[in-house]
Parts: structure tokens; C-alpha cells; sequence
């Protein structure tokens, strides 16, 4: 509890509040299922996404939640993700409101993969069609179904960055992190074309 409450006086004195005074949690939606990642529009903060494990991920702007993109098919749970596969996380464009891109990552219950991809929203930004959904990194994973990572940052080079689980049960057993040949274990960085802006 000491280091969370160091963390968190750190983080207060670097806002230059000083103290938890007046801070407070605001619900920003309801009936999310399986969260497990929330992030906001570069261009706008108060457009918050979240992404669900199954494939779905939520649009949330002024209160009101609606779905910006239904990927449960590529996702491919089918009743429920097997370990820790799922939608992992997405990454917005930095210039999301002029080219419409993000970047999705998840592991695939269908293949057990990691997949990276490039989807494209329409052109009011509202919401975006998975057919538009366009292949940029596949990674075998071992078949046990966990450690599938799943981060995806834009770094301030504008690369697209990429953490990846080990693909082992416990303690990188295989030694996936550890070998410079596999993908597995990493934090990889990803030059796009066109380059994010």
C-alpha cells in the first residue's frame, strides 16, 4: 500500500495538486463487458473507447455509449475467450482525426495468434466497418492460452509499439523472451506506411 500511495502522491504532485483533495471518481458508462482497455480520441479527450474482450469496442462521448466496431468474428470468442486471448488494446492514430486509422491487437481464439491490424473509421469518425480491417503482423503462439500481452502505445517517433506475451504457462519456460529470433517476450516497434503523422 505504501508504494500505490508514493505512486499516487508522485502522480498528485506532478498535476501540482499536492493532494487528493477534490479529486473524484466519475463513472464514464456502464455495462461494459470483460474491459480491457479504455483510451481517448488524440484530438478529442472526452471521446473515451473501450475495448471488450470479445471484440467490441465502445464508443463513449457526453454520457452516451454506442459501438464504434464489432470485431468478435475476427476476435473469434465464440461463447468466451480461452485464457487470456481477446481484444487486447487499440491504438489511435495521432492524426485519428484526419486519416481515421487505429490499430487493434488481439489474440485470436480461432487461431491462438497474435494479430495486429489496421482498421479505418468512417469518415464522421463514429464508428468503423471490420471489413476495413487490414493484416499488419501475425505472431504464432505456442498453444497454451495464455501470455498473450497485448499494449499497443504510439511512441513520440510516431512508431506504432507492440508488447507480446511469452507464450509460456509461467516463468518464460519455453525461453521465448530471452531468444532474439522470436517475437514472443518483446516490446516491438512498428515503422507504418504511411507513416503516423
Amino acid at each position: 500500500m505504501i508504494r500505490v500511495a508514493g505512486i499516487v502522491a508522485v502522480a498528485l504532485a506532478l498535476l501540482g495538486t499536492g493532494s487528493a483533495e477534490g479529486l473524484t471518481l466519475e463513472p464514464v458508462g456502464d455495462a461494459f463487458v470483460e474491459p480491457t482497455y479504455v483510451t481517448s480520441d488524440p484530438g478529442d479527450p472526452n471521446r473515451l473507447f473501450v475495448v471488450e474482450r470479445k471484440g467490441t469496442i465502445q464508443l463513449v462521448q457526453n454520457g452516451v455509449k454506442s459501438k464504434f466496431a464489432d470485431l468478435t468474428a475476427e476476435v473469434g470468442c465464440v461463447s468466451s475467450c480461452g485464457g487470456e486471448r481477446g481484444l487486447m488494446s487499440i491504438a489511435l492514430s495521432p492524426q485519428f482525426e484526419s486519416d481515421g486509422r487505429l490499430y487493434v491487437e488481439y489474440g485470436s481464439d480461432s487461431d491462438e495468434n497474435i494479430h495486429v491490424e489496421e482498421l479505418t473509421a468512417f469518415p464522421d469518425r463514429q464508428s468503423a466497418d471490420p471489413t476495413t480491417l487490414e493484416p499488419l503482423l501475425e505472431i504464432d503462439h505456442p498453444s497454451v492460452a495464455n501470455h498473450y500481452g497485448g499494449q499497443l502505445q504510439f511512441g513520440p517517433d510516431r512508431a506504432l509499439y507492440i508488447s507480446t506475451g511469452d507464450g509460456s504457462v509461467q516463468n518464460d519456460e519455453l525461453h521465448h523472451a530471452q531468444d532474439l529470433n522470436s517475437q514472443l517476450g518483446k516490446i516491438l516497434r512498428l515503422e507504418l506506411n504511411p507513416p503516423a503523422q
